[in-house]
């Protein structure tokens, strides 16, 4: 809403723009919404906008800004109680027109976060097989948030569940291909923008997002194949959104090869002689934002 020069700052000029902050900052709904509590609140009609009032303004944009950026809007600037906010002044960055377009930054960047304003933690579960495992063995984890909207304030704020394995240096050659599998997968990211790997090797599947995993099943989202004689061997993610509150990954580490002719007598099926690890994070939002972290568990072990 375009206030015209002259213009007293109604109250419905001032809700508007807190309304756009406030479906970044609060609440919101669906990808819109970090969970906070704002500074400003919506102010009744009749109510003489202040200055307080639009530094109260101020803060909400600038805390959404700064998770997003890294830093402060330069578009806006505090006011003084003998200011006179204009319409437009793109010089003392106090127009009514700039905080206009500072609110709609911030919307239009919800789903930026700068990775400063972000934590990473490897290992909300860390589980590790001990060598000598041979054919499937699978690793089940629960990720549960506290309601549905907590779900939607931790992705919608830049937050990833990382899935990464392992395999310790070393051993037979059956050992070191699994190592190269796990280490060239990199980590298995699921977020709110999609789900991504570091790695240069491996496969996603689906195009799925956090929020469009299906519900139904199980889902296979990754998988990353042997190579030479253990090209039959693969290590597979599945996903499933078990409820609004509740994602569940299933790791499989299938190790199908047999073993192979040598020479004379029967194929030798060797076993991993290395221990295996797998863990499973989160990068979380803890700069400007109070974000809970969601309770991981693990319900199938390796």
């Amino acid at each position: 809403m375009t206030i015209a020069s002259g213009s007293l700052v109604l109250a419905t000029d001032y809700n508007a723009i807190r309304t756009t902050v406030d479906n970044v900052l609060g609440t919101g709904s669906g990808d819109s919404g970090y969970g906070q509590t704002l500074t400003s609140s919506a102010q009744s009609i009749g109510t003489i906008i202040d200055a307080d009032h639009i530094n109260q303004l101020f803060t909400d944009i600038q805390k959404a800004h700064t998770h997003q950026q890294g830093s402060a809007s330069s578009l806006i600037a505090q006011v003084t109680t003998s200011d006179v906010i204009e319409a437009n002044n793109g010089s003392s960055y106090k127009g009514w027109t700039q905080f206009e377009t500072a609110a709609n930054l911030i919307s239009t960047n919800r789903l930026t976060a700068a990775s400063g304003g972000m934590t990473a933690a490897a290992q909300k579960t860390t589980e590790t097989r001990a060598a000598g495992w041979n054919a499937q063995i699978n690793q089940t984890v629960t990720v549960t948030f506290t309601s549905a909207d907590a779900r939607r304030f931790f992705f919608n704020s830049g937050g990833e569940i990382r899935i990464q394995a392992s395999v310790a240096s070393g051993g037979n050659t059956k050992s070191q291909d699994w190592a190269t599998m796990c280490s060239s997968s990199g980590i298995i990211k699921i977020a709110e923008g999609g789900i991504t790997k570091t790695g240069a090797s491996g496969t996603l599947y689906g195009s799925y997002n956090e929020g469009t995993i299906p519900s139904g099943s199980l889902t296979k989202i990754f998988d990353r194949q042997g190579s030479g004689n253990y090209a039959e061997n693969k290590w597979e993610i599945q996903a499933q959104n078990t409820s609004a509150t509740v994602i569940t990954i299933k790791n499989i580490f299938d190790d199908i090869d047999a073993g192979d002719q040598t020479g004379t007598g029967s194929a030798v099926d060797e076993n991993v002689d290395r221990a295996l690890t797998c863990d499973i994070g989160e990068l979380r939002a803890t700069g400007q934002l109070t974000i809970a972290s969601p309770t991981f568990a693990i319900t199938e072990n390796i």
